[in-house]
């Protein structure tokens, strides 16, 4: 059960009042204190989201993501016997939408993921550039959230997949030819389906760690699945990404560890 999991990686004591949960599309709010990635007039940035009227947690968290993961060296995670991921998901149509920072792709009845025995189900996987967490010291050109609610019997859990460059990726082209052709905007393509298994790689080794919701308002009590290994995509792809100046800064700086545990799993 989550429970179990939850007593080896203790959350901070405020966290018992939260629910790691937040809407399928943060809109932009409308009023000139908009929260965003950039130093631009009316914009607040990464580091002053804690001034936002919902932000306390992005300001004054101690348990904050995204952080470094190391697999090596003083700083590595701790190599303990960890529960596998086991994924259980199904086509959904496909649906994309921009909320004004980044896109995500919605998958309400996308299925869902189990582990230790708990089953949690994903709503939304969110496109973010470049990689928000690093590995190793290594910031990857993208990285993918899924992100999963919530419920009795444990916290959200997102999933999360880096992209570097290598093999086209056949699951991400669907993408990148529907994405929404405004800042705000939805797109989705009559009779296309995507699976979100399709973006995760084969392996499903994960670093595990207690964190938060990488955009305002930062809930904290996520529990994080960093997946080890990458999924490719081709240079062409990412430039075509990443060429978009919508979508090339949507990532949120490293913050502070803090000491807490962060785990690596031994199954093969």
């Amino acid at each position: 059960m989550f429970a179990a999991l939850v007593l080896a990686l203790p959350a901070h004591p405020s966290l018992a009042a939260q629910r790691a949960e937040q809407p399928a599309a943060p809109a932009a709010p409308d009023t000139a204190a908009r929260w965003g990635y950039d130093e631009a007039p009316g914009v607040v940035p990464p580091d002053r989201w804690g001034e936002l009227p919902d932000g306390l947690a992005c300001g004054h968290g101690h348990h904050q993501s995204p952080i470094a993961l190391y697999t090596s060296g003083d700083q590595a995670a701790r190599r303990v016997p960890i529960f596998p991921l086991v994924f259980m998901y199904r086509p959904v149509p496909l649906h994309l939408i921009d909320n004004g920072r980044f896109v995500s792709l919605a998958c309400d009845s996308g299925g869902k993921v189990s582990l230790a025995g708990a089953e949690a189900r994903i709503f939304r996987v969110d496109l973010h550039a470049p990689s928000e967490h690093t590995l190793d010291g290594t910031r990857f050109p993208m990285e993918l959230e899924f992100v999963h609610r919530g419920g009795a019997d444990g916290p959200a859990v997102i999933v999360s997949v880096f992209v570097r460059a290598g093999a086209k990726n056949a699951a991400l082209e669907a993408i990148l030819r529907a994405l929404p052709s405004q800042r705000g905007g939805e797109s989705e393509p009559a009779g296309i389906e995507i699976d979100p298994g399709a973006l995760l790689p084969a392996s499903r080794n994960y670093l595990d760690y207690r964190g938060s919701f990488t955009s305002p308002p930062c809930t904290e009590g996520v529990r994080w699945c960093v997946l080890r290994t990458p999924i490719e995509a081709s240079q062409d792809q990412l430039d075509r990404y990443l060429g978009d100046p919508r979508l090339a800064h949507s990532s949120r700086p490293i913050m502070p560890t803090n000491d807490r545990p962060v785990r690596m799993g031994t199954q093969p």
